[in-house]
């Protein structure tokens, strides 16, 4: 990439930019806007503070409306998976995205900031083509995500393809939630879903 401004912008967020956001702007749920990716507007410690505290990857602006919503991205370089995935458990034992984002939800009357959209893309390589995409509310999400865990259905997986858990080998587990099956549930709208055919 020649252009300074991408040059600035880990590989993940310059694919979401330039690849991903071209894509999800046009889903009738997300409604168009230009992308502010948190790196390129934030200084270092307040960039971190929206991904580490509130989980915010970048800003949606849209000044006809007007309005400005936060973003979730998850960028991945690999086969399509088509599913949601949420950082579960770490080995450390410190608070994951999933509990995090639980606070953030649940005191939002209170002000606590989260991501009003998360997006989760797959492309089949850095700065490569788009497999796949969707958008799916970080509430609705969420909510999901902490009815099943809380019934113990995770663990307890009799539908791996649908739902579960993925252990890394460095111990982190993920949550993950493909999405015909938020489909079927009625949580997830095919038309804020792109798949490649």
């Amino acid at each position: 990439m020649n252009d300074p401004f991408f040059q600035a912008l880990s590989q993940s967020a310059a694919d979401f930019q330039k690849v991903v956001w071209p894509v999800v702007s046009s889903f009738p749920v997300v409604g168009g806007g230009t992308l502010k990716p948190v790196e390129a507007v934030a200084t270092a410690d307040f960039k971190d503070d929206l991904d580490l505290l509130a989980g915010i990857d970048a800003w949606q602006v849209d000044k006809g409306v007007p309005m400005m919503r936060g973003l979730a991205s998850r960028v991945q370089w690999s086969n399509r998976y088509d599913t949601f995935s949420i950082r579960y458990r770490v080995p450390s034992g410190q608070p994951t995205e999933f509990a995090k984002r639980l606070t953030s939800i649940q005191n939002r009357d209170k002000g606590h900031l989260f991501p009003h959209f998360t997006v989760q893309a797959f492309l089949d390589q850095q700065g490569g083509n788009l497999l796949s995409c969707a958008v799916i509310e970080t509430a609705t999400l969420f909510a999901v995500a902490q009815e099943m865990d809380n019934k113990g259905i995770f663990q307890n997986s009799y539908y791996p393809e649908k739902f579960g858990i993925k252990t890394l080998p460095n111990g982190t587990e993920f949550i993950y939630l493909q999405w015909d099956f938020l489909i079927y549930r009625g949580l997830l709208k095919s038309e804020n879903v792109f798949r490649l055919n």
